[in-house]
């Protein structure tokens, strides 16, 4: 599975985080939590595609409500994750930071290529390379899902050359 592929990614930024340890989630360690990650505001959900790989490869229990690409509304429950709690806290705030960046490209992203088609149905949004370093995959693929067209990934997808006479 693809996803899988980016897990390593994801304990790095985690790995960032956590250095040299959590000093406060260790205190928690060996006791079951439950989080419920919910919509704080509306917008298209973007990054689970990754995030419940990620939280599953953690050892979490991960009930999904939401899919990649739906409407969210205020207070609509995304995800619920069980698991140890000293580990929960660990990874949450890496998980939120994570879905928020993606569904805000998706969101903006989707409006954008809404209106721009109520003026041109055929019109296509492109996102550019222009991106986070060592996040591409990611926003280009919260950029698709939000009904947007990711363009380039890199140098090697097409020659682009501007010719000035």
């Amino acid at each position: 599975m693809i996803e899988e592929l980016y897990i390593g990614r994801l304990l790095n930024y985690l790995e960032e985080d956590a250095y040299p340890e959590d000093v406060t989630s260790k205190f928690l360690e060996g006791i079951r939590a439950r989080g419920i990650v919910k919509s704080r505001d509306e917008g298209i959900i973007a990054g689970l595609r990754f995030i419940v790989p990620f939280l599953k490869y953690l050892g979490f229990d991960v009930t999904v409500h939401k899919r990649d690409g739906e409407a969210i509304h205020r207070g609509d429950v995304i995800l619920e994750v069980v698991g140890d709690a000293g580990r929960l806290l660990t990874v949450e705030r890496l998980t939120l930071n994570f879905l928020s960046r993606l569904s805000g490209i998706a969101t903006a992203t989707n409006t954008m290529v809404r209106l721009a088609r109520s003026v041109n149905p055929t019109v296509r949004i492109a996102g550019t390379r222009k991106t986070t370093p060592g996040f591409r995959v990611f926003e280009k693929y919260a950029i698709e899902v939000g009904g947007g067209d990711p363009h380039r990934f890199n140098l090697a997808d097409a020659v682009s050359l501007r010719i000035i006479t």
